[in-house]
């Protein structure tokens, strides 16, 4: 694995937006083709230092991050990805040996086969995935302790390429669901009995718009009473631009995202999150793109927003090192 070791000293100090923002000349180790070095400044003083390395394809394939500015690696990340242009490999690693891989495998037309993800350190935890001919999921083992004993499985079948039936053995207990297409072939109802007793205990609703926004409801016991509630709105290219979960079902929302892209980059995100008897926490990124389509900086707020406090307030800007722009440039 690669690693962040020695950093040049010199520093440049410029101002923007009320940050003193420092950027670090060069990663004086580092030997990759396109990569960018991210300083990130809080309001606070502190710096926080990054490394985003991009293939000719523009997928960011290696991660650094240098939560101190102290020249000290905290975290990285790899990534690989099918010919396809899918992600087929990605790995989230700590020092103190607890990270996250993500595995995928593709047959020779590029169809997703498997999937395995698993942590490692002290609580191992592993999820496999396998998928039909059509890529459609066929079954989901879960591995919660990473004895090799699976705690949870999940059987799909399919039918004209619509899911029909899920069955989840958590044993001793067996659930099943059916599922319900409308005229249109949109899914508009699943069924389920959820308490292995042959009794249908549970209905999920589903609504949909045209402008991409599609909506459910989760009624346990079919007392009439929503459980759970969801609403979800994409784009043309399956993007989530906005999002809200009630947990509990009483109308208000206890978590809530938006997004906003240009191009194939993501320039504006937002995450609302309540908690119970405060100001809900809030967290608003906004990014900036250069000239040549790439990040140039990231502006990231964290806190009671709606209350104007401000917990975390940081400005990353971006400085790429990419020997072809580089050399037109010059």
């Amino acid at each position: 694995m690669r690693s962040l070791l020695i950093l040049l000293a010199a520093l440049t100090t410029t101002a923007h937006a009320g940050f003193e923002v420092r950027t670090h000349q060069v990663f004086d180790d580092y030997e990759g083709d396109c990569y960018a070095v991210v300083t990130v400044e809080d309001a606070d003083g502190s710096v926080d230092l990054e490394l985003h390395e991009v293939d000719e394809a523009g997928h960011v394939v290696y991660r650094a991050f240098d939560y101190q500015g102290d020249g000290n690696v905290d975290r990285t990340q790899t990534s690989r990805f099918h010919p396809n242009g899918k992600l087929a490999f990605d790995e989230v690693h700590f020092p103190s040996g607890i990270g996250l891989v993500l595995e995928y495998q593709f047959d020779d037309q590029g169809r997703l086969v498997h999937r395995r993800q698993e942590s490692t350190g002290n609580s191992p935890h592993i999820t496999e995935s396998s998928y039909d001919a059509d890529g459609n999921l066929a079954a989901t083992i879960v591995d919660e302790d990473g004895d090799g004993v699976p705690e949870q499985t999940t059987l799909y079948t399919y039918v004209d390429g619509k899911e029909h039936t899920k069955l989840v053995l958590e044993p001793p207990y067996l659930k099943s669901y059916a599922y319900h297409y409308g005229p249109e072939g949109h899914l508009v109802r699943v069924e389920g009995d959820e308490n292995d007793d042959g009794r249908t205990d549970y209905r999920q609703d589903w609504t949909y718009e045209d402008d991409g926004r599609s909506s459910w409801t989760i009624d346990r016991g079919l007392d009439g009473v929503v459980d759970e509630a969801y609403s979800e709105w994409v784009d043309d290219q399956g993007r989530v631009l906005h999002t809200w979960r009630d947990d509990d079902g009483d109308g208000s929302p206890e978590w809530e995202y938006g997004a906003e892209f240009q191009g194939d980059l993501q320039t504006r995100e937002h995450i609302f999150r309540q908690t119970a008897g405060e100001a809900p926490l809030e967290v608003e990124i906004n990014w900036t793109v250069d000239d040549h389509g790439r990040y140039a900086q990231r502006h990231r707020r964290m806190g009671r927003l709606s209350e104007g406090t401000v917990e975390k307030d940081e400005m990353a800007t971006y400085e790429w090192h990419c020997p072809t722009t580089d050399d037109a440039e010059r």
